[in-house]
């Protein structure tokens, strides 16, 4: 028994990442493995521009933050809901105003559209993948660096405070 969790363990340590928040100090799962590839891969393309998640010059300790501390430093009051918890707090994506569905680097929130161009080479043109702002939510400009991140709260609520209000 003792040897079927290790290796479950191992198994899961080479598919997803694990990071120790910078902030709390608490381990957090910070994306697959696969997109800690494609950060290599930016790595050795990008020759210090220093703007992109992982880029080298960024002190990646000060950007390696779990959901909690993430959404304290975004502004987010709270470090859960208070009717449904943590487990429907969202993120904005980085580089637009969509909701994001990816988290990798154990730093950097992407929607669908922005984490398919990164993994198909906007890594080498990050700027390429920041938008102007057209939601009218306010929240931090959309950006290439940990600037551009931004907790919406709990999703549920928002969706609450949406369908309540008058047409």
């Amino acid at each position: 028994a003792a040897e079927d969790e290790k290796a479950l363990v191992a198994a899961a340590m080479k598919r997803y990442n694990f990071y120790l928040c910078g902030k709390c100090t608490r381990p957090y799962f910070g994306g697959a493995a696969a997109c800690g590839a494609v950060e290599q891969q930016q790595n050795d393309a990008d020759a210090g521009a220093g703007e992109a998640p992982g880029a080298p010059g960024v002190d990646r300790k000060e950007e390696l933050m779990c959901g909690a501390c993430s959404a304290k430093a975004c502004g987010w009051t709270g470090t859960h809901c208070k009717q449904h918890g943590e487990q429907y707090v969202e993120f904005k994506c980085r580089f637009c105003c969509s909701i994001a569905s990816f988290f990798c680097f154990g730093s950097t929130h992407f929607c669908d559209g922005c984490h398919k161009k990164w993994v198909d080479g906007a890594f080498k043109r990050a700027q390429s993948l920041v938008t102007v702002c057209k939601c009218g939510t306010k929240h931090p400009n959309n950006a290439t660096t940990i600037d551009g991140e931004h907790c919406f709260g709990c999703s549920l609520c928002r969706l609450k405070l949406k369908e309540a209000a008058p047409v």
